[in-house]
């Protein structure tokens, strides 16, 4: 599905979110032009149905989280060029859960894909079912704050 933006807006928007757009294309050459709205551009990329509402809270919220994410040193590449609008809720909702654990001060590392990382049976099957491409996990390592240095 589509989603329409203005690049102005979204430049804005990204001045306040510097991780996320060091990961993006410039909104003004990102997808095509509109055909309808003069300056305006259409992409399929899920993330700019995030971009261009921010004046919805709980959009805002998912901003802040991919944000905090990113800036920890996770790519999110699948959250960030997604189309699908079922895949995107999926890695959102994982970036969400990474950024739960990461503001409790809790490691979070990418998880290993599963074809790298699963046991095969004869047949070349896995054996055991695939986790998500990417998966936040704590490690359970307490990470230092201001002040507790």
């Amino acid at each position: 599905m589509p989603f329409l933006f203005d690049p102005i807006r979204v430049n804005r928007l990204l001045a306040v979110l510097p991780s996320l757009r060091s990961r993006l294309r410039d909104p003004a050459k990102e997808g095509r032009e509109s055909a309808l709205f003069e300056g305006w551009r259409v992409t399929d990329r899920a993330i700019y149905r995030l971009l261009a509402n921010p004046h919805y809270p709980a959009l805002r919220e998912g901003l802040r989280a991919i944000e905090n994410v990113i800036g920890s040193g996770m790519s999110l590449k699948e959250l960030r060029n997604e189309k699908d609008r079922g895949n995107f809720r999926s890695f959102l909702a994982e970036a969400l859960l990474a950024d739960h654990f990461l503001r409790r001060g809790l490691a979070v590392l990418a998880a290993v894909p599963a074809t790298a990382a699963s046991p095969t049976s004869r047949s070349g099957r896995p054996t055991s079912p695939r986790p998500s491409r990417c998966t936040a996990r704590a490690t359970g390592r307490r990470v230092a704050t201001g002040s507790e240095t």
